[in-house]
């Protein structure tokens, strides 16, 4: 996951995201982070607009919240853009890669969860 400063394009899809989770009855982080397979501070994150993830993550985060991706994935694009245009002083941050890697063990593990649960 990116995080940086919020560019407006981060707090657009943000917006859309949080009026998602607002219609359904402001369903926790948590449950979000359990249904798209990553940490609940990854969810808050992505659907406060202060962070983008991974399209397939985003997706499965508008799927739990029964919105549209056909309609979403415009502004996906748009908030990844305008993080890969920040400059790196302002997008830098050195536990970024700490990060990313304990964001993808964890989604690892809700994988094997699920696999387990499902057998």
């Amino acid at each position: 996951m990116t995080r940086g400063r919020p560019t407006p394009e981060m707090r657009k899809l943000g917006s859309v995201l949080t009026a998602l989770r607002e219609k359904r009855g402001n369903v926790s982080y948590q449950n979000i982070a359990d249904a798209a397979g990553v940490s609940r501070s990854t969810a808050h994150f992505v659907v406060t607009g202060q962070g983008v993830t991974s399209w397939k993550t985003t997706e499965r985060i508008i799927w739990f919240l029964e919105g549209s991706t056909k309609e979403i994935e415009p502004l996906w694009q748009a908030a990844r853009l305008s993080m890969s245009s920040m400059p790196r002083s302002e997008s830098a941050d050195p536990m970024e890669g700490y990060r990313m890697i304990a964001d993808a063990l964890l989604e690892i593990a809700a994988a094997i969860r699920r696999g387990q649960t499902n057998s």
